[in-house]
């Protein structure tokens, strides 16, 4: 895994979890991104005491070496011959001038996998383009539909880093089984811009075959009213989605049935996105003065979606499903101390997931050059000594 900041995590995360060796090839001259992202243990940026990359490496082995170094070169390489899948999410070209391009690579081991994940693939006049997962949400349209109608775009983070791994993880998977049949390793190319793309196919289609072009909505949806996020008691805040009639009855039911909920502007979900604006003001009068738990547990328990929205100290110490499903697991680190991690969202019944810290910058770097590696201590020295272990 020669790849950086989250994207790459997100990608090999499953596989590192769930048994396979993961060797994250990184440099202490060149630290990966993604340990400076934050939050930092006391608030002091340290690359060992990132929250962020804690959460996100588990599983992994880190070996840091130089591969502008013609030995650190030889020394990746080295490790494409025993590995199976290659990955980086480099700007397009980058793995060949550095000497690791998929036909380099495939002439060290011929049933090589390999993935790319460039922002905007490795071809095209866009190719060679800068820029990270929050440029290319920006790209794919994805920030014009975030905010409120009445504002300017919102910023979605690095989206498409999260976007990306969900088609990489099952792609690695079909090659890996594609292997097994054939023999034949194969190379691919994924663009997170066209990933993300594929988030906007409802969008998509309604432009191209009815012509309306989508915009910001803030929290509302086309087909829902009431469909907001409403303030309650405490400063928390509270979700509701009601999408048809049932729900609508039943949230009457729930309000006390106040006599404006029977007036003709909200007889029907037309009349309803007719008068959302009155609508909201109704439904935050009721909202505003009670608990937010206490007002999701009574819509849900009539059938209606709501849901608290939740801080970090409400998920790690509050949400008794997590709890229950043992979500976050306590891992003991160097730098850290201690800290949680989450689990996956899905179980394996026959392959259990136990997660391990994140590693230091380099810390499996001398077992992994000795034990995958087969390198003898005097050459592991020499290496040393010519500045490829850095």
């Amino acid at each position: 895994d020669f790849s950086w900041f989250m994207v790459g995590p997100m990608t090999v995360k499953p596989f590192a979890d769930f048994g396979a060796q993961v060797i994250h090839v990184e440099s202490s001259i060149r630290i990966d991104g993604q340990r400076f992202s934050g939050p930092f243990q006391g608030d002091v940026p340290d690359p060992e005491r990132c929250g962020d990359y804690a959460q996100v490496r588990t599983g992994n082995r880190s070996i840091a070496i130089d591969l502008g170094s013609p030995e650190g070169l030889a020394i990746a390489k080295r490790l494409v011959a025993w590995a199976d899948i290659v990955f980086d999410n480099f700007a397009a070209g980058t793995m060949g001038r550095l000497g690791l391009g998929y036909e380099a690579l495939r002439e060290v081991n011929p049933e090589i996998i390999v993935l790319s994940c460039s922002g905007q693939g490795q071809t095209g006049p866009h190719a060679a383009a800068k820029g990270g997962g929050g440029h290319f949400a920006a790209l794919a349209g994805l920030n014009e539909l975030t905010g409120w109608s009445e504002g300017e775009p919102g910023y979605l983070s690095a989206y498409t880093d999260f976007i990306a791994p969900r088609f990489n993880v099952p792609l690695l998977l079909a090659a890996l089984d594609y292997r097994r049949r054939t023999g034949h390793g194969q190379y691919f190319d994924v663009s997170q811009y066209e990933a993300a793309i594929h988030w906007l196919a409802p969008a998509l289609l309604d432009c191209e075959v009815n012509g309306r072009v989508a915009r910001r909505l803030g929290n509302r949806q086309p087909h829902g009213a009431p469909h907001g996020v409403y303030h309650c008691a405490g400063g928390r805040w509270c979700a509701i989605a009601v999408t048809n009639e049932v729900e609508w009855l039943a949230l009457r039911a729930a309000l006390g049935d106040p006599s404006w909920a029977s007036a003709s502007e909200f007889s029907s979900l037309a009349e309803r996105k007719l008068h959302e604006d009155a609508l909201d003001v109704r439904i935050a009068e009721w909202t505003q003065d009670r608990d937010a738990y206490t007002i999701m547990d009574t819509l849900q328990g009539q059938g209606i979606p709501a849901g608290v929205v939740q801080t970090g100290s409400d998920l790690l110490e509050r949400d008794p499903q997590l709890a229950h499903r043992g979500f976050f697991q306590r891992l003991d680190h160097p730098a850290l101390v201690s800290y949680r991690a989450p689990q996956h969202a899905f179980r394996l019944p026959l392959a259990p997931c136990d997660l391990s810290r994140a590693r230091l910058i380099g810390e499996d770097t001398h077992d992994v050059l000795q034990e995958i590696l087969g390198y003898s201590d005097a050459e592991v020295a020499s290496l040393a000594v010519a500045g490829a272990l850095q």
